[in-house]
């Protein structure tokens, strides 16, 4: 009689190790050279086309036409000039708004992804949480300010938001206390039988007198009672 041996194969679970801000700070290059912030490329100044003065230069012993000229060349130059300095100055007030719409589209993007996974659920408060973060941590604030530098330093950045998310989540969880629960339990049925019968009948301890060790007595009495 033949036998099968059935054999169990076990595998045992992979054990995740979660990444901290030193290991994406270094996933990001940044601990090797200066992240270097990618900066929106200036658009050239357009070009002014000059006009060809319609009139010819007069003869420089004409002192009179001469001094003429030469006024108004200069009259010319410094229109040309303040035309140009105006054109540079709409395009520099163009790029800044374009940067600053841009980072701020990127700050609520943050905030939201940290508010869902912190699950504070306040975009608000993770805005501060993330200021708060990038003020006191080093690393933190040289991983956002390199997040466009490289596709390393953009994932780096996305697993750094993880990291923050996990922490500012253990910053607001509400835990419950075992014993704090038990004693709330405690007292509410206390209250409950206090409020049908009398000290006399129920042969509760007297609260309002109770001190020291008749007090802790009493309340480690009444706990083991209601557990």
């Amino acid at each position: 009689m033949n036998q099968e041996t059935t054999q169990e194969v076990t595998t045992q679970p992979k054990e995740v190790v979660e990444q901290t801000l030193d290991d994406l700070y270094k996933e990001a290059g940044l601990d090797s050279a200066p992240a270097q912030v990618a900066q929106p490329q200036t658009q050239p100044a357009p070009q002014q086309v000059v006009e060809k003065p319609s009139f010819e230069v007069p003869d420089p012993y004409d002192v009179e036409n001469h001094k003429a000229f030469i006024s108004n060349l200069a009259k010319s130059q410094a229109e040309l000039r303040e035309s140009l300095q105006q054109s540079q100055g709409i395009i520099a007030q163009k790029e800044r708004e374009t940067m600053m719409a841009k980072l701020e589209e990127e700050i609520n993007e943050a905030s939201e992804f940290v508010a869902k996974e912190s699950g504070i659920d306040n975009p608000k408060l993770a805005t501060f949480e993330l200021s708060e973060r990038a003020r006191t941590d080093p690393k933190f604030k040289a991983i956002w300010e390199g997040r466009n530098s490289s596709p390393q330093a953009k994932s780096a950045y996305t697993k750094a938001l993880g990291v923050v998310s996990r922490e500012i989540g253990k910053k607001y969880e509400v835990r419950s206390d075992p014993q704090l629960v038990a004693n709330k339990k405690a007292l509410a049925a206390s209250r409950q039988s206090s409020s049908t019968t009398t000290q006399e009948e129920s042969n509760e301890p007297n609260w309002a007198s109770a001190q020291g060790a008749e007090f802790q007595m009493n309340w480690d009495r009444l706990v083991r009672n209601n557990n």
